[in-house]
């Protein structure tokens, strides 16, 4: 008798808590692929994704935006790029290729930045990886500082070497 009302309480028991669980909500964001992608559900449940920005930016380093996020949206995230760089080449590396199986992307930002033109804008995915790269003339100038920097530290040594001696 004992062995039935305990079956009877457990029974009770896996029914009550099937009927009491609330219902968590299901996101699909894009149907292709979407078990390879990782989004992030949000404390207020908005969706949330990883993405990677490096390069020639103010802060580079993983973010995590709301999907959806577009290029200016990232870019005010990081505090934008630094002088010099390359605007016109900026490198969108996918971790999962694409549909059309392509994983790497050129992106043109000077037409947004003269006309505020987004037409240009490819979808940015989770765990996406952005490069921002320097322009070679900023390159070439750093190069030629850190000459510069070598030679004043070479005709230092050179003096002292001739005051001593």
């Amino acid at each position: 008798m004992l062995n039935k009302i305990i079956i009877i309480i457990t029974l009770t028991l896996v029914v009550y808590s099937q009927n009491t669980t609330p219902k968590i909500p299901t996101y699909h964001i894009d149907t292709i692929d979407v078990n390879k992608k990782r989004y992030i559900t949000g404390k207020s449940g908005e969706i949330l994704m990883n993405v990677n920005i490096w390069g020639h930016i103010n802060t580079p380093g993983s973010r995590i935006v709301p999907a959806g996020t577009d290029f200016v949206s990232l870019f005010s995230e990081v505090g934008g790029p630094l002088n010099g760089s390359n605007l016109s080449n900026i490198k969108l590396y996918r971790a999962y290729p694409d549909s059309n199986g392509f994983s790497v992307y050129s992106v043109n930002l000077n037409s947004f930045i003269k006309n505020g033109d987004r037409s240009g804008f490819l979808k940015i995915k989770p765990d996406d990886t952005i490069i921002v790269k320097k322009r070679r003339l900023y390159y070439l100038i750093e190069q030629l500082n850190m000459f510069n920097s070598i030679i004043g530290i070479t005709t230092i040594i050179i003096q002292l070497l001739n005051i001593f001696n």
